[in-house]
């Protein structure tokens, strides 16, 4: 029983430490006019993130399975983010994403510098191969989706969402209000 217990301690060990080794292995600043792009990225993506109101940018890399990402992050008014919208709305053969935040966003600086960046929305680009062996055919898929905080400068009156863009929650509303209906309900459970 004893040596079945270690080897359950030795194996979460284990478990945990692939997990940590399997997580963040690059992570870089993009700056000013220091913009990654790639020639196989959607059609009319390149164009998109160099918008005038960027303020800031990252690109990472994680391990398993290999996925690489750019993210974006921009700060403008309504104008401006209905203007990102419809050009988002071109971008091809992308499945096309709107997840809506409650709060103002804010970002931390890549480890080892301080600060956060204050953003409005940001433009997230991912690429993730399956870990099977891929064909001459298969190319890689971009997962393109743009995130809104709506604490922020964006009148949410005021926004354009082009219909071939799936509008979803970013679910904190959802979760705080979960726990609230959990909290009432172990109360009423308890008065009773």
């Amino acid at each position: 029983m004893k040596k079945a217990k270690v080897l359950l301690a030795v194996l979460f060990i284990a478990m945990v430490w692939a997990s940590v080794a399997f997580t963040l292995v690059e992570e870089r600043e993009l700056r000013g006019a220091n913009i990654e792009e790639r020639p196989d990225w959607p059609a009319g993506l390149k164009e998109l993130i160099h918008l005038e109101g960027r303020v800031y940018g990252r690109i990472f890399q994680m391990d398993a399975p290999s996925c690489k990402g750019v993210s974006h992050y921009y700060v403008g008014d309504y104008e401006s983010f209905n203007w990102f919208l419809k050009q988002y709305a071109k971008v091809k053969p992308a499945p096309l994403t709107l997840i809506l935040h409650p709060r103002v966003g804010a970002v931390s600086r890549v480890a080892g510098k301080e600060g956060r960046i204050l953003f409005d929305w940001q433009i997230q680009i991912t690429t993730a191969r399956s870990l099977k062996k891929e064909t001459e055919n298969e190319k890689q898929k971009y997962k393109v989706t743009v995130d809104l905080w709506i604490g922020g400068n964006v009148d949410m009156g005021k926004i354009e969402v082009p219909l071939n863009i799936e509008l979803k929650s970013g679910g904190e509303i959802e979760k705080f209000v979960a726990a609230h209906q959990a909290r009432r309900k172990e109360a009423e459970e308890a008065d009773k």
